[in-house]
């Protein structure tokens, strides 16, 4: 992918409904709840932190988002790709599939 591209954490629920989440959502929850908190780091270096963590294996921005967020942490910045209903996001939160993508 080019410079310009940007990641997301994609997420397909099992009716069908996709969601495209920047990581940057899931860097900075990371940052706030883990190392802010646990290693008292201000904000900015907790950032810097966090996104160290993720660059080494991106697989673990899947695995936060499965056991350290819920649906509610990502709501309000999700880009729709396909929309569905009948769906319940919050309960289907662990389960549903997550991969990592660049556009």
């Amino acid at each position: 992918m080019d410079n310009n591209s940007k990641k997301y954490l994609r997420i397909v629920f099992s009716k069908g409904s996709v969601y495209d989440v920047p990581i940057s959502v899931v860097i900075h929850h990371y940052a706030k709840r883990v190392v802010q908190q646990i290693m008292n780091k201000p904000i900015n270096d907790a950032i810097t932190t966090a996104e160290v963590y993720f660059s080494t294996d991106p697989e673990r921005l899947i695995e936060h988002a499965n056991n350290g967020m819920n649906w509610y942490d990502v709501l309000l910045r999700v880009n729709c790709i396909n929309r569905r209903n009948g769906e319940d996001k919050t309960s289907e939160w662990i389960s549903a599939k997550k991969t990592l993508v660049e556009y």
